[in-house]
């Protein structure tokens, strides 16, 4: 954790660094984090926003979001995966919130969404 720190609390962390400051992190975002999300996301630059669609939740990080709903959980979303998704008017749209963080598979760059109508593997806009 290069040019910062964090401390765990019983409820979640606080993360600081000198660029983004002190923010909480809690809820399904503490998991995320511990299990390899700081690497993709990096220090929390905002508090959490809650009120989302069924349940939802972000929370805005150096390097992109991460995105929860009681029924998937909190994933990354970043980049160009990000962008093509709010092209679809995020959560509110026809894919829903996402239901993994972005993986790698061969020769593209895939990331999971659910809808009210199900789920979907789409390629990201390159």
């Amino acid at each position: 954790m290069s040019g910062g720190v964090y401390q765990r609390y019983q409820g979640g962390a606080v993360y600081w660094s000198p660029s983004t400051g002190a923010h909480a992190v809690t809820g399904a975002f503490t998991a995320a984090m511990a299990g390899g999300g700081f690497s993709a996301v990096g220090f929390p630059t905002a508090e959490k926003v809650v009120g989302l669609v069924r349940g939802g939740a972000y929370q805005s990080f150096q390097k992109g979001l991460l995105v929860s709903s009681p029924a998937t959980g909190a994933h990354v979303s970043s980049g160009a995966l990000r962008a093509a998704w709010g092209s679809t008017d995020y959560e509110r749209g026809p894919l829903g919130y996402p239901i993994s963080d972005p993986y790698a598979g061969p020769a593209v760059l895939c990331s999971r969404t659910t809808s009210t109508e199900g789920s979907s593997s789409r390629p990201a806009a390159r």
